[in-house]
């Protein structure tokens, strides 16, 4: 066969491309005598929006995955970079997710599941924060409130 034979697909946030699907397998060119879908293709924890999740246009159920989403991601500040007109680092900003997003706490853990085993975001920042992964490239980050000092030590005296 000409394909892979192991494909993941975790975790994921697929967005903006209204009418086109997410998984062609481009064996359809062949007439069918090749197909690229792997044989061992697994996909969950993804959240899907504004994109074709037909059966009649993916090769791939999207609507039979466990924990997947197909809802408005809630994202700080979602684009559609143009190629090569800004850097990684500003782009994966576009993609941090919004306290109220529903992919927070809503993907597949990775902490233990070697060779796909995921510890941290495309930032550094370990992977969970909370009890579950987030979905997509952010992991968000829920901070602790901060005492000043002078109520910290009033409740510590007490």
């Amino acid at each position: 066969t000409d394909r892979n034979e192991t494909c993941r697909v975790y975790n994921n946030i697929f967005m903006a491309s209204p009418g086109k699907p997410v998984y062609y397998d481009r064996g359809r060119w062949s007439g069918g005598a090749y197909t690229y879908i792997p044989a061992d293709f697994d996909s969950n924890h993804n959240l899907y929006y504004e994109v074709d999740t037909s059966a009649g246009g993916n090769d791939v159920d999207i609507l039979q995955e466990s924990g997947s989403i197909f809802n408005q991601p809630l994202l700080a500040d979602p684009k559609v970079p143009a190629p090569l007109s800004n850097s990684w680092s500003t782009v994966v900003t576009w993609f941090f997710l919004l306290p109220q997003s529903p992919a927070l706490d809503a993907g597949k853990s990775l902490s233990f599941d070697p060779p796909y085993t995921v510890l941290a975001d495309m930032t550094g920042t370990p992977r969970p924060q909370n009890s579950r992964y987030d979905i997509g490239i952010h992991e968000y980050e829920r901070m602790m409130p901060v005492v000043p000092p002078q109520i910290l030590l009033e409740l510590l005296d007490n």
